[in-house]
């Protein structure tokens, strides 16, 4: 019962800060994602705060960027009951890299691959322009996606969950019980989906 209503209590916390975004001012039309990523924002250094970041990302045309959609995934993982340290920028990529989810995709075009570290690191390569180092490797694990598989959001080996942790085809996968409240991140029925996914706890 406490749980149920510390929940009801973040979640009405949650809903009050939407709305107070919603009447924060717009960007300024025409503000270059180029002139933030020139000033730093966009090459890694790690948001202070969610809200902070917002003040600076500035959508030209409507359509996503990369700066953007890496803080929605940090939202998101917020929302979760990750906290500032745990929702940070490496793993808010690692999220949506576990989702195949591109800067310029919806949220409801999520999938669910099973992948292994290496193949994380090559796809955020590709569609977020981060080269992690060979030798960060272990860092992705330890203190993304092992703490990803404790929280329940994923899983190791759903191919094979016999597999042996030395094995080079150790893999991981978005959980099932995640992936649809996921997929609605940004629509009308989030919220309603988040607070049952909280009550079947």
């Amino acid at each position: 019962m406490n749980r149920r209503r510390e929940v009801e209590q973040e979640l009405a916390k949650l809903a009050a800060h939407r709305q107070a975004r919603r009447s924060e001012p717009q960007p300024l039309e025409g503000y270059s994602v180029t002139r933030r990523r020139n000033e730093g924002v966009a090459k890694g250094e790690p948001f202070q705060r969610v809200s902070d970041a917002a003040a600076l990302v500035a959508l030209n045309d409507g359509s996503h960027s990369i700066a953007a959609r890496v803080l929605e995934a940090r939202q998101v993982l917020m929302i979760l009951g990750f906290d500032d340290e745990r929702a940070n920028e490496r793993s808010a990529l690692i999220l949506l890299a576990l989702l195949a989810l591109g800067p310029t995709q919806e949220w409801r075009e999520a999938e669910r691959p099973i992948v292994r570290t290496g193949e994380v690191m090559d796809w955020l390569r590709v569609h977020y322009e981060k080269d992690y180092a060979a030798n960060t490797r272990e860092t992705l694990r330890r203190f993304t996606l092992h703490q990803f598989v404790d929280h329940g959001l994923v899983v190791q080996n759903p191919d094979n969950p016999e597999r042996p942790v030395n094995s080079p085809r150790w893999c991981y996968q978005i959980s099932s019980s995640y992936y649809e409240l996921l997929r609605s991140y940004g629509q009308r029925d989030f919220w309603h989906k988040l607070a049952d996914h909280f009550r079947s706890f």
